[in-house]
């Protein structure tokens, strides 16, 4: 998680559920930033030492601005720093887009499985297979929707005419978590490419 970083500047923080925020990273002097495909993260250098790899959770369509979804982990070294000591106009050092979790674009159908915080990597796909035409669904786990980050912007997403979001509600009387298992073998016989969360379901 090292190399080149660049000084980007916090321009804007927002909640985004109970205990998740996003941090909107630009370039202090508004120049457009790397291009970054669907997937990709980037490489946080915080002053307290620490390196840490957030997704991009927004489409970089003009390349302006990256939008880091963070969840703030009670034993989060990183996501506690950024909740307790970050401001907006602070500057960070962030490498440039990595991605070591490319879509397949081709695909006639793109199921995404999403639990919680898993939902950010998903987030650029979902809104890059819309603009192409192409069909996707997600299944999303959360205790409530009110719990769910970004759960404006996904029902968005998925009122366009590719795409379709179920979700599944753990913290309902008498719910279950999600058969996992089930869920892929389904995927695996529609002949779909599948994505899977962090075991949050």
């Amino acid at each position: 998680m090292s190399g080149q970083t660049n000084p980007l500047r916090v321009t804007e923080i927002r909640y985004e559920a109970a205990g998740v925020s996003s941090y909107v990273l630009r370039r202090p002097d508004g120049t457009a930033l790397p291009s970054a495909t669907p997937g990709s993260h980037v490489d946080l250098h915080l002053p307290n030492g620490q390196v840490r790899s957030y997704s991009i959770s927004n489409a970089n369509k003009d390349q302006g601005a990256y939008r880091l979804t963070v969840a703030h982990k009670p034993n989060g070294v990183g996501s506690k720093y950024l909740r307790e000591a970050v401001r907006v106009g602070d500057t960070l050092p962030a490498s440039e887009p990595k991605n070591n979790f490319p879509l397949a674009e081709q695909a006639d159908l793109s199921i995404f499985i999403a639990g919680g915080i898993g939902i950010t990597p998903f987030m650029p796909m979902m809104a890059a297979l819309s603009s192409a035409g192409r069909r996707w669904r997600l299944i999303y786990c959360a205790k409530t929707t009110d719990s769910a980050p970004l759960r404006d912007e996904v029902e968005q997403l998925g009122s366009t005419d590719f795409g379709e979001v179920t979700w599944h509600l753990t913290g309902r009387p008498g719910s279950q978590r999600l058969d996992l298992k089930a869920a892929i073998s389904s995927a695996a016989a529609e002949r779909t490419s599948t994505a899977a969360g962090p075991a949050a379901c």
